[in-house]
């Protein structure tokens, strides 16, 4: 399901030529990892919305376990450096953490 979206656009490659495309657009920069963005908030914040509180991000609304928790926490950090680098990062800690 979301892993699987996922998956689908953990191509490097396409996603640099997204992001290439999109700074042409709209005329400023946008990197591969932030890609991951829709709106203002993290897609990985879908976690929250399907297994957990919404933007209650507390650990008592999530229904997974605390490992996959973990990892969608640091998906949405505040801070861009604490985030999972790359899609494909997202998925192999998400998958270890099952």
């Amino acid at each position: 399901m979301i892993l699987e979206a996922f998956e689908e656009i953990s191509d490097f490659e396409i996603v640099s030529r997204l992001a290439t495309q999109l700074t042409a657009k709209y005329g400023r920069s946008f990197e591969a990892r932030n890609l991951l963005l829709l709106g203002d908030e993290p897609m990985s914040a879908t976690a929250f919305a399907l297994f957990g509180g919404g933007k209650d991000r507390t650990i008592e609304k999530w229904k997974l376990n605390t490992a996959l928790y973990n990892v969608a926490k640091r998906a949405v950090s505040n801070e861009r450096d604490d985030r999972q680098q790359s899609i494909q990062q997202l998925i192999e800690e998400w998958r270890a953490a099952k």
